[in-house]
Order: structure tokens, then C-alpha cells, then sequence
């Protein structure tokens, strides 16, 4: 797997859509697959940067790989413990401005992928992410 360690910083965003874009284009991923990838390294990213370390500050390690038929990343960051897969379905018969704040972003993040996974492992959050071909 190649890597990138970045600061989870929304400033830093452009860094991690550069490395995942980059990382997809040398595989020759279909456009259209492309872009629902980013959408969600983007929420995962930017949900991290935001909530991760708040209010300190720390690093995130984008890992991706190409394998023969998906496009896998993993997401890592020392920050509090959470467990995205865990997170409430939003209510989405309920106006936008009548609906609870949260949850939205990882809904469609699992709408995007083909398959996510979290894990906890020596105290860091681990959330993996994939897309077939």
C-alpha cells in the first residue's frame, strides 16, 4: 500500500484528494468510480479533521492499494475512539432543517462504497473503505 501522513486539518484536504486521485488515475479507475470515491475520502477526511482531535491537533495516515478488482483506502488517526459504522441512520423523510445535525455524511459514504470497516487497534481508529472496479 502506498501512504501519505498528513495533519488532520480541513487546510490539508486538497493533499489527500491529490494522493487518492493520483493512486486511482495509475489504476486506470473508471471516471465515474473516481469521483464517488473521493466524495467519501473527502467526508471521511474532513469529519476527522473536525472531530478526531478536537480540540487538539494530530495526523491522519491515508493508506491506498489497487487491488484486481476493488480500489481499497484506510484512514488512520489517533483521535478519540469512534466507530462510524455505529452511527445513526439519519431520518431522511424529515425536511433537512427539521433533521438532527450528524450522521448524513457517513449514510452516504455507505451508499458510495461497496464495503467499509472500522476497527479500534492500539489506540488508534482504523476506517477502511472500498470500491470495486
Amino acid at each position: 500500500m502506498e501512504q501519505i501522513k498528513i495533519p488532520a486539518r480541513v487546510d490539508c484536504l486538497d493533499a489527500l484528494l491529490d494522493f487518492v486521485d493520483g493512486r486511482m488515475s495509475d489504476a486506470g479507475i473508471d471516471v465515474r468510480q473516481q469521483s464517488k470515491v473521493l466524495v467519501a475520502a473527502e467526508e471521511i477526511f474532513i469529519n476527522i479533521a473536525s472531530y478526531a482531535y478536537h480540540p487538539g491537533e494530530g495526523n491522519v495516515v491515508v493508506r491506498a492499494k489497487v487491488e484486481t478488482e476493488r480500489f481499497v483506502i484506510e484512514f488512520r488517526d489517533c483521535g478519540k475512539p469512534f466507530n462510524p459504522l455505529e452511527a445513526k441512520v439519519p431520518d431522511l423523510n424529515v425536511a433537512a432543517r427539521d433533521r438532527l445535525i450528524g450522521g448524513l455524511g457517513i449514510y452516504m459514504v455507505k451508499k458510495l462504497m461497496d464495503g467499509m470497516f472500522y476497527d479500534y487497534l492500539c489506540g488508534k481508529n482504523v476506517l477502511t473503505i472500498i470500491k470495486n472496479k
